[in-house]
This record gives structure tokens, C-alpha cells and sequence, in this order.
């Protein structure tokens, strides 16, 4: 089973621990409509 987290914060330490933030290539998969900025 796949989980969501949905909580901002969640999501952010989620992203950002151990590997800080996502590529600009992973925001393109996984964010295409908004403009790419750093998320750590």
C-alpha cells in the first residue's frame, strides 16, 4: 500500500530529509504545473 501524506509539514520533512529536496527533473515528473524552486 502507497501512502499520501497531505500535511504540509509532513511533506516537507518528508522531501527534504536525507535528501534534500527534490531535482529539477523530479519536480517536473511529480509537479509540472508549477515552476520548479527549491524545496529545502
Amino acid at each position: 500500500m502507497k501512502e499520501h501524506v497531505l500535511d504540509p509539514a509532513r511533506a516537507a520533512a518528508a522531501l527534504c530529509g536525507g535528501r534534500g529536496g527534490l531535482t529539477e527533473a523530479e519536480w517536473r515528473r511529480y509537479v509540472p504545473e508549477v515552476p520548479y524552486r527549491r524545496t529545502c
